[in-house]
């Protein structure tokens, strides 16, 4: 958790890369 909270950008890149591939296999 830590690296997370130190990196805060990384962590809201990676959550929006998430969504998109959640949003795909949704719509696939």
């Amino acid at each position: 958790m830590t690296e997370t909270l130190s990196h805060p950008d990384q962590a809201l890149e990676a959550a929006e890369r998430i969504r998109e591939v959640i949003d795909r296999i949704a719509v696939a």
